[in-house]
This record gives C-alpha cells, structure tokens and sequence, in this order.
C-alpha cells in the first residue's frame, strides 16, 4: 500500500483503524515491516497509539517535518 486516505468527511469515525489493521496483517503474513510517513505529527501519534514505533524526524524546511515510523512484523521468520 502506497498511500492510506481517508476522506475529510469520515475522519474521526473510526475508518482508519480497521484499514491499517488490514496492513498489518499482510505484513505479517509477508514477514514484513510496515513503515510510514507522515507530516502531520496528530498522525504521527495516531499512528504510535496503534502500536507504531516513531523511529525519525526529517525536517523539510523551517515549519515543515516528516515523521517516520515502523511496525516490525510480529511473526519472525527463521
């Protein structure tokens, strides 16, 4: 997945959740990491609540940052 939106009038309903939950498990199933960017730091946190760890902060001017995170796959592979 390249891109997750939701559409302004269905924030905060709860349609996020449910979506990334959706990439985790692929993820898990692949054994892979799931990695996010976000400039928003509201998402960022969103983000942390639901189990991603904020792992940097690229700073893209003077009032602009991009906050990074990853969840590892829960499932490891030997």
């Amino acid at each position: 997945m390249e891109l997750l939106a939701v559409k302004k009038e269905y924030q905060g309903k709860g349609f996020m959740r449910p979506l990334v939950e959706t990439a985790f498990e692929v993820a898990d199933e692949a054994g892979l990491p799931v990695i996010v960017s976000t400039d928003a730091k509201l998402k960022k946190e969103k983000y942390e609540h639901i189990g991603m760890k904020h792992v940097g902060t690229r700073t893209l001017g003077e009032k602009s940052f991009m906050y990074d995170l990853v969840r590892e796959n829960e499932i490891i592979n030997f």
